[in-house]
């Protein structure tokens, strides 16, 4: 099962007057206590010695579990990060402060599933509110329907666009480009990340932009969320209609629950009905099981390539896992035999670059099988990756971490190993639903 790392996870506190809490709080009746609110994580004090501690409990299970380490030497960016880690723990003193020393540590290893967990509670959340996307090193105003436009963010807050990358590029891992440009857009007006830029701060900041040769002042306020391309993501894991001919299903995240079923159940009629003609529609889908994946392609007469997989055994896996032994590894290799297309059917994949984990390995079978045409923009998850994350939390600090255990190799070893290029690109932003319609028609 290949586990996803959630990479936007947004924490929203409700802020109330003292009056308010006194006038709307309903009455506890005699013997119930009233559930504390949860502190923000810039507000809980963390000693210097717990900070130490935790930083070396953290360097050693990581260590023992994680891929990465079962061959030496360790790589330099890694061995750099873990010193400045554990020489600047001490100095943290909230556990806001011990989140991003622990992010910043734990992003050198550049695994898109391994960080800590609700990374984005060590920052405010706060979000200038104007609508951008990262393409390469520039950062674009979207129009009101998602797409870009031509007009180029050069600084936030005074703080040089450039400024501004560094900063997230520090805290947040990027298997490839397509993961970079993601976390530049979903953090780049951050009011925490900002300041750690130098912006000026503020309840309101100063957005320099530059249309066709002219520059121009825009002063954005903060909200709570920031302002994003369109997402096309659901609360329903799973979905399907009929959109004409067309069998879609809208694939939200990898779960093989009832819902699961009952979408299965409908494809099945449908193709004994003679639909020969299927979308699934992966846009935004963090992960989850990939065996839904699986199922979803063996419903539809498919057989799917091997990935290769390298387990790491440690006494964390098999606390979590129960495999019996806490050392050692297991090795399979990838293979493209065994692949087999439906022919009678015609098989489309959307995606972008919030498709991610399993939803990614969905992908990857598609194309590397030869099962059907990957249409939309590449994903942030590299087909050849990290995967299958364990939960260990902090004994001192509380701070939670998820750490990989296993490494996902692309069945097709000649294939590009870090970005899963889609047989049909669609331009950021835009609906990859009417080229995957023109395509099947």
């Amino acid at each position: 099962m290949h586990r996803f790392f959630v990479r936007r996870l947004t924490v929203a506190f409700l802020v109330c007057t003292v009056s308010l809490l006194l006038s709307c709080a309903p009455t506890a009746s005699a013997g119930t206590v009233p559930t504390p609110t949860p502190r923000p994580a810039a507000e809980i004090p963390v000693s210097a010695e717990d900070c130490a501690l935790d930083a070396e409990d953290l360097v050693a299970v990581l260590e023992r579990t994680h891929p990465l380490f079962l061959t030496e030497p360790y790589p330099a960016a890694y061995l750099a990060a873990r010193e400045t880690f554990l020489a600047g723990a001490p100095a943290c003193k909230t556990q806001a402060d011990f989140r991003r020393a622990a992010s910043l540590y734990l992003n050198s290893l550049n695994d898109g599933h391994t960080g800590v967990r609700r990374q984005s509670s060590a920052f405010s959340p706060r979000y200038a509110q104007i609508r951008i996307a990262a393409q390469a090193n520039d950062l674009f105003l979207l129009d009101e329907d998602g797409r870009l436009t031509n007009v180029r963010v050069t600084s936030i807050g005074g703080a040089a666009t450039a400024d501004v990358f560094a900063v997230i590029d520090a805290y947040f891992p990027a298997e490839n480009e397509a993961a970079r440009d993601a976390n530049h857009s979903d953090w780049a007006t951050n009011a925490d990340v900002l300041a750690l830029a130098g912006a000026a701060e503020g309840d309101a900041v100063a957005v320099l932009l530059e249309d066709g040769g002219q520059t121009r002042t825009q002063s954005v306020s903060f909200g709570a969320e920031p302002l994003l391309r369109t997402n096309y993501s659901d609360d329903t894991a799973i979905s399907c209609e009929m959109d004409g001919d067309v069998f879609y299903i809208d694939f939200n995240e990898c779960d093989k629950g009832a819902a699961l079923k009952a979408v299965c159940k409908q494809l099945k009629a449908a193709l004994r009905g003679g639909v020969s003609k299927v979308i699934i529609d992966a846009r935004d889908n963090p992960g989850g099981d990939s065996g839904a994946c699986k199922t979803l392609l063996e419903t539809l007469g498919m057989r799917v390539p091997s990935y290769g997989c390298v387990i790491r055994y440690s006494p964390l896996a098999n606390e979590q896992r129960s495999y019996g032994q806490k050392s050692g590894t297991y090795v399979c290799e990838p293979s493209l035999d065994g692949a087999r297309k439906n022919s009678d059917v015609a098989l489309c994949v959307l995606i972008n670059d919030g498709t991610f984990s399993s939803a990614t390995m969905l992908a990857v079978w598609v194309q590397d099988g030869g099962l059907g045409t990957i249409v939309g923009y590449p994903s942030a998850n590299a087909p050849t990756s990290f995967g299958d994350i364990l939960t260990y939390t902090l004994p001192r600090t509380g701070v939670e971490v998820v750490m990989s255990h296993k490494q996902f190799r692309r069945p097709d070893a000649n294939a590009n190993q870090a970005t899963l290029t889609p047989d049909v690109f669609v331009p950021y932003g835009e609906d990859a639903m009417p080229a995957a319609l023109a395509l099947l028609n």
